[in-house]
């Protein structure tokens, strides 16, 4: 893995982290989320620069690792949180950093200990 790579799933790995942090804010608490703003904003923040992030992979690094990390939803995902951000539906915000985040986080670390 080049360093870019490397760069990029350091800092995948803390907007991992940060989203954790909001969620701990919370108190990981659905209906605590969905009725703070702050925190739905800083989570949604959090996920449109992971989905920018993405882009930033080397072809070669996506073709390696092609079903680790849909990159295609990845990337729809930052721009529906650009370009939707009013009408965003925050349960299904909840649903992706609850079922799928623990995910993505395990990989890049594993990623980063290689």
């Amino acid at each position: 893995m080049n360093n870019k790579d490397l760069n990029v799933a350091q800092h995948m790995v803390a907007h991992c982290e940060r989203i954790e942090r909001y969620l701990n804010r919370c108190n990981n608490s659905l209906n605590e989320f969905m009725n703070d703003e702050l925190i739905q904003d800083g989570v949604t923040m959090q996920l449109l620069a992971m989905g920018e992030l993405t882009t930033h992979f080397s072809e070669e690094f996506k073709l390696e690792h092609p079903t680790e990390i849909d990159w295609r939803n990845f990337k729809q995902l930052r721009n529906v949180c650009a370009h939707r951000y009013g009408t965003l539906d925050y349960k299904t915000i909840w649903d992706i950093v609850i079922g799928e985040l623990p995910q993505v986080k395990t990989f890049f670390e594993g990623i980063i200990k290689e």
